[in-house]
């Protein structure tokens, strides 16, 4: 799965949002908080059959499990590519 990391606040900054879920908190801004990740409709649709019980299960990414905390609107993603968004970390995702 291809992602990308942002900070916490990126979706409301946008005015964009979320179709279900939350953004990052500021717990999970910090470096080292807890990996939670924002996932767009696109992967919500084909992994978890647009089921609400996403929010808190777990996906993995660069071997790292991170828990659903929110899902992108349909749209929201303009490359079809990018399927998760992680808070920024300092670190490169590969």
């Amino acid at each position: 799965m291809n992602g990308n990391e942002i900070s916490a606040g990126l979706f409301g900054t946008l005015g964009e949002t979320l179709t279900l879920g939350r953004d990052f908190s500021s717990e999970e801004d910090k470096h080292g908080g807890a990996p939670g990740v924002i996932i767009s409709d696109r992967l919500w649709k084909k992994r978890f059959a647009h089921s609400a019980e996403a929010l808190g299960k777990s996906v993995t990414m660069n071997g790292v499990d991170y828990t659903i905390v929110g899902i992108s609107r349909q749209g929201f993603i303009s490359r079809k590519v990018m399927q998760m968004f992680t808070r920024r970390s300092g670190k490169a995702i590969r």
